[in-house]
């Protein structure tokens, strides 16, 4: 085990630490795969492609649902 002055930090808040670091990490893939999405759907509705714009606005939902619940989780 490594030991880093000035860091007093016990197991369970190392293990809290990597929950939190692991969630913001899943809360920020979310939100970038959103936002690829909506690049795609914009593009879409350009080409006049509405049945894949209603796809991708599905998919946008999921994963805006899903940052939102672990921005939520995060804050318990």
């Amino acid at each position: 085990m490594t030991v880093v002055t000035g860091f007093n930090s016990s197991a369970s808040e190392l293990s809290q630490f990597r929950c939190v670091a692991f969630l913001q990490a899943q809360i920020e893939l979310h939100l970038h795969e959103a936002r690829t999405l909506v690049t795609q759907a914009q593009e879409a509705a350009d080409r006049g492609d509405t049945g894949k714009v209603e796809r991708l606005v599905g998919e946008i939902k999921i994963h805006t649902a899903q940052a939102i619940a672990g921005s939520k989780e995060q804050k318990k």
